[in-house]
């Protein structure tokens, strides 16, 4: 293997990593929100904030697969592709 596919798959792998490790963030922060906008109680205390919030969660749940796909798995096998034509 050259010393530029070397880098290349440095390159991307630690980008899959950032992406993975951010993916993470997010839903971990979704996580702790969730419970608290979903709430009888919030939601009638704070009606527009977890009307917005219902919003975003839809929008979140409807990109969330394709972003998976896009920035995660679509990388992966692209590397391994690649992996299998140099070996």
């Amino acid at each position: 293997m050259r010393q530029g596919q070397v880098d290349d798959w440095e390159r991307r792998l630690m980008l899959f990593s950032r992406t993975l490790d951010e993916w993470m963030k997010c839903q971990r922060n979704w996580l702790y929100l969730e419970p608290v906008f979903t709430t009888v109680d919030i939601q009638r205390q704070l009606p527009s904030e977890a009307q917005l919030f219902a919003q975003v969660e839809l929008i979140f749940q409807l990109n969330s697969n394709e972003i998976c796909f896009v920035n995660l798995i679509a990388p992966l096998f692209f590397c391994y592709h690649l992996f299998l034509n140099v070996l």
